[in-house]
């Protein structure tokens, strides 16, 4: 569980940051000094930081003069590589509309931010509402860790394959920890291939993988899901419905078995693969040097 504490002044330490106060949003200020600009802006939530986007580019801008953010905050997430786990979310009233976690290639690294944004995810916000959205930018790091934070811009090339290696860690991780049940992999629903937000579209999102190429050229193939929560078969594509309505008293099973063994509704959504399509396209992915 992430406590909350706010990051109200430039000489509080670590420790005395420890203490749980309510967030208290800070407005930015101009400053070139990477260490006075983490201190004078956003929140911290014990291992999770928060700064207004617009004030972050300055930060990166004012750190390495020779190398800009991208124009286009969308592709943040996918262009800049850092050395801590970041994502970059969309909020009304402090409350998540969509976000967009950073490709790294460490198993887990990016399940605090996929846990708590998705906890404030909403799931509709009034239409004359949409257009007071603020952009914020998560770290998923203590205060001290982003003193030294190191960052880059990728090529194209070196994109394509960061993203190859995100996936590649994913679907080990996914086969590490899941279980098999006939020929389907089950895990919980906690984070998704390439990055996206669990509130945005997961058919879109397995979709993608179809559009990534190898270095030989070769394509993958969109994965095939099914997503299992309060006892239904909610939504899904390319899975057999025969196979899953034949397994659903077991799948209800797993569910309330694991929600028993872990934090209260942690795993209320379950992620169903095919297991030898991960396997396969694990395979391709090794079998080119990813």
């Amino acid at each position: 569980m992430l406590s909350q504490n706010s990051l109200a002044n430039p000489l509080l330490t670590h420790s005395v940051l420890a203490n749980p106060v309510l967030a208290n949003t800070i407005d930015c200020a101009q400053s070139s000094n990477l260490a006075n600009t983490l201190f004078d802006l956003g929140d911290c939530f014990g291992n999770l930081c928060r700064i207004p986007l617009e004030s972050a580019f300055r930060l990166f801008q004012s750190s390495n003069q020779n190398c800009t953010p991208p124009e286009n905050q969308r592709l943040l997430t996918q262009q800049l590589h850092t050395s801590i786990p970041f994502a970059v979310s969309r909020e009304w009233q402090n409350q998540v509309w969509s976000y967009q976690v950073s490709l790294h290639t460490g198993t887990n690294s990016s399940l605090p931010l996929h846990q708590h944004l998705g906890a404030k995810t909403l799931t509709s916000i009034p239409a004359e509402h949409k257009t007071n959205l603020k952009e914020w930018l998560y770290f998923a790091s203590p205060l001290d860790k982003l003193l030294h934070l190191d960052w880059q811009l990728l090529s194209a090339e070196q994109l394509r394959l960061q993203r190859l290696q995100h996936l590649s860690y994913w679907l080990k991780s996914k086969l590490e920890q899941g279980r098999s049940l006939e020929t389907f992999l089950l895990v919980p629903l906690t984070d998704l291939p390439l990055g996206d937000g669990l509130n945005q579209s997961l058919k879109h999102s397995f979709a993608r993988i179809g559009k990534q190429s190898l270095p030989n050229q070769e394509r993958l193939s969109a994965l095939n899901y099914a997503v299992f929560q309060q006892g239904k078969l909610i939504e899904g594509y390319g899975l057999q419905p025969n196979g899953l309505f034949q397994i659903k008293d077991r799948l209800n099973a797993y569910v309330v078995a694991d929600d028993q063994a872990g934090p209260q509704g942690t795993h209320s959504s379950l992620l169903i693969l095919d297991q030898r399509q991960c396997l396969q396209t694990l395979a391709q992915l090794e079998a080119v040097g990813i």
